[in-house]
């Protein structure tokens, strides 16, 4: 039997030699993918595979014995191009090897493996993984860190490691045929707690994407200023990122979105009001993306101390 492509979500099912010889099965997993699983000798049965697409993410639910996986042998020439794969054992244990080191995983641990990269799965007795295919340019794109060298196994005595470990569990047991809706919510939320794994360890190149990330919300802010319906949905829409990461990111610079975006506001009113002392408070107000002058004058007189007409009337005094 033949591994059909994965846009829907069919039952469970083997992957056996029955109708296909071990060359044909490994030519199909490479092809749909980029993987290549060799049986030990003796033995005909890989496993079950179940796999379906939530988002941009694609899930597979494989349980397998008495074989080794590795990258296919022709991966493309652009690794951004390539996923990377967040992996949870459910039953059993998988030695991985790279680079002439060798590491294990067991029931419960996460590890994150690149497929660009030459690595090989290594099972004996029957194991059941729980595989997640993360877009690498959605996870750059969040300022996540999406390359690294060898496989990453987070600590399994974090919190925060312990409770993605449950979320890609439940994902896996109950995101199977959700609506197209609910996958998309789905997706980002996966992709979001993603940092909490490939940030494990320090990455220069994860704070260089954070600090990029921080920099075009400021800047799509500054750009959208005065649309008064700008807001947390509005500017992680705007953005393709999710309100909970971009959230992180300000609170890490001792702010919220939101606060900065009125702060920058109230700056932009500022400036127009100094540089125009003709224009009308309201004016000021509305082209900085308040739609209520009172609250515009009140949060203003807090920022700043004065009031907007007080700040209207320096240039002319000054000229006086």
């Amino acid at each position: 039997m033949s591994l059909s492509a994965a846009n829907e979500t069919p039952p469970m099912r083997p992957i056996d030699d029955l109708n296909l010889a071990e060359r044909e099965i490994s030519e199909q997993l490479a092809a749909q993918f980029g993987l290549s699983c060799q049986l030990a000798r003796g033995y005909s049965r890989i496993g079950t595979l179940r796999t379906w697409n939530v988002g941009a993410v694609r899930a597979h639910d494989i349980t397998m014995a008495h074989c080794s996986v590795t990258p296919a042998c022709r991966r493309p020439s652009d690794a951004s191009a390539s996923p990377l794969m967040l992996k949870l054992v459910l039953d059993g244990t998988v030695l991985i090897e790279q680079d002439g080191r060798h590491r294990m995983a067991g029931p419960g641990e996460l590890f994150v493996l690149d497929p660009h990269q030459f690595y090989a799965e290594i099972v004996s007795d029957p194991v059941r993984l729980a595989c997640l295919w993360l877009p690498r340019r959605a996870l750059a794109d969040r300022g996540i860190m999406h390359r690294f060298h060898g496989c990453l196994l987070p600590d399994m005595g974090n919190a925060d490691t312990i409770v993605v470990r449950d979320l890609v569990r439940s994902f896996i047991e109950h995101s199977y045929g959700t609506s197209p809706d609910i996958g998309l919510r789905l997706e980002r939320v996966l992709l979001d707690v993603a940092d909490v794994i490939l940030t494990d360890r320090p990455s220069p190149e994860s704070r260089v994407g954070r600090r990029a990330t921080l920099h075009r919300a400021k800047s799509f802010m500054a750009r959208h200023l005065g649309d008064p319906a700008l807001d947390y949905s509005a500017i992680s829409q705007g953005l393709r990122l999710s309100s909970n990461y971009l959230g992180r990111l300000f609170r890490a610079e001792n702010t919220t979105m939101m606060r900065y975006l009125w702060a920058l506001r109230l700056e932009h009113a500022h400036r127009l009001l100094a540089r125009h002392p003709s224009m009308r408070v309201d004016e000021a107000a509305y082209a900085s993306g308040f739609s209520d002058a009172a609250h515009f004058s009140r949060a203003y007189r807090k920022h700043f101390g004065t009031t907007p007409s007080q700040t209207r009337r320096i240039p002319r005094l000054l000229e006086g």
